[in-house]
């Protein structure tokens, strides 16, 4: 092991709390992600948004965030 190399098992058995997977907190994030993408369909399907026209006006947005 070379002197710059760092110990992740040392840095583990010292932080174990550091390290536990958060299922509660991760749930919640997929669960606010579903509700917004069904938000955002609820609503192009109310204003009567024509489907077609969403690929390219992504485009459109990529192209002018990049500028």
């Amino acid at each position: 092991m070379n002197a710059g190399a760092i110990d992740v098992d040392a840095i583990k058995a010292r932080h174990p709390a550091f390290f536990v997977a958060n299922w509660r907190g991760r749930g919640l994030a997929v669960a606010i992600i579903v509700a917004m993408a069904a938000i955002y369909v609820g609503a192009f399907a109310y204003f009567d948004v024509p489907w077609g026209r969403l690929i390219p006006g992504f485009r459109q947005l990529a192209w002018f965030v990049a500028k």
